[in-house]
């Protein structure tokens, strides 16, 4: 594990955790799916595939932690310098790179896949590749992904964008009025942006206003995310905290929709998991941490993994029974978060380290201000 994982484990270790434990849950939720839901739910019952399907936490979770740790990037201190092109540089090589690999595997595995069985594989036009690799899949829709999972990248390093864009212009503006705390006073700004920000995406779900593109929709969560770190760090109170999950559980109630009825509970989880001091010496807590730790990877590549698997038993004309069934999705999983582990090790550990050394924010003392 590298210094950065290292630390990051060491600082949030429930909320690894956590992480980790979402992930999980929405890996199962993708490998139990057709013929091997089909059987399983025969034998266990229709309730077995409702707690799968509703009692879990979902992409919308994932987009809480994911605000929750953006907001932890500009926490208030008295930075006197903030690079937008350093900040972007270390998003490029700590998503980026790891999810452009992934592309170029999740194309690889189709054209593999179709050769081995003799199926014709229409692959992404020029224009269509460029859109997915600068994360503008939904703003130009693609005809067909190479993963079912790459979708979440578009709204999440487009609200990284624009929300950091703001931030900068904002706190360019208090440091040219000669604020001495221009950085605090651009933090209390954004927590004012980005609530109503939540509200207008609370809105715009709330009246189910149909778009392609995923931002409006998903920026609800991610601001969630950052309202609850901001309640960890003691500038939002509890009341505005309770507010925002209390709202998110009405729109998941008003909208039948459970992943917004479980980020609800997740955006007063986290703040108490970021305070959170447990035991690292527990099996589960490590190994739920470690899964927290690389679940990026596990999330970009766990298609490329589990659908294959499911097809094997087609291939060798294997009758899927009970007992198939529950293997077959118990390796498909546990080749997936290997998988995952592996491509952890070999791209975004790497991409991480070199992330590490870009500099893209300092304090007084090493540094003279250059807005």
């Amino acid at each position: 594990m590298s210094d950065l994982d290292k630390s990051l484990a060491d600082r949030y270790l429930a909320l690894n955790a956590f992480r980790g434990l979402v992930c999980l849950q929405i890996l199962l939720v993708h490998t139990y799916i057709g013929d091997f839901a089909f059987v399983i739910e025969s034998r266990l019952g229709s309730w077995f595939t409702f707690l799968v399907h509703h009692f879990r936490f979902g992409y919308g979770t994932f987009f809480v932690l994911a605000g929750f740790f953006l907001a932890a990037s500009f926490k208030p201190k008295k930075w006197s310098h903030l690079s937008v092109l350093g900040f972007f540089s270390r998003r490029i090589l700590r998503l980026l790179v790891p999810y452009w690999v992934a592309f170029a595997l999740g194309l690889a595995t189709f054209g593999l896949s179709s050769l081995l069985r003799h199926r014709s594989y229409e692959f992404p036009s020029m224009f269509e590749s460029l859109s997915m690799l600068l994360c503008l899949h939904d703003v130009f829709p693609v005809r067909r992904l190479p993963s079912v999972t790459f979708w979440f990248l578009a709204p999440l390093v487009q609200f990284y964008f624009i929300w950091l864009v703001f931030f900068w212009l904002i706190r360019r503006l208090f440091l040219i009025w000669q604020y001495p705390d221009y950085h605090v006073r651009a933090i209390q700004s954004m927590v004012v942006l980005t609530f109503s920000i939540f509200t207008v995406s609370w809105l715009f779900n709330w009246f189910g206003y149909e778009s392609t593109w995923e931002m409006p929709r998903c920026s609800l969560f991610l601001c969630a995310g950052c309202i609850a770190y901001w309640k960890h760090i003691g500038i939002v109170s509890n009341r505005w905290l309770i507010a925002v999950a209390l709202s998110m559980l009405m729109l998941g109630v008003a909208t039948s929709d459970s992943r917004r009825i479980a980020a609800s509970v997740a955006i007063l989880l986290i703040p108490f998991l970021a305070d959170c001091r447990i035991n690292s010496a527990s099996w589960p807590i490590r190994f739920l941490n470690t899964i927290g730790v690389r679940s990026f990877s596990i999330y970009l590549t766990q298609s490329f993994v589990v659908y294959r698997l499911l097809n094997v038993p087609y291939l060798l004309n294997v009758p899927i029974t009970f007992e198939v069934a529950v293997f077959v999705l118990f390796i498909a999983m546990a080749l997936a978060i290997s998988f995952g582990f592996l491509f952890y090790a070999i791209v975004e550990k790497p991409a991480a380290k070199l992330a590490a050394r870009i500099e893209y924010r300092s304090l007084p003392d090493t540094a003279q201000e250059c807005p």
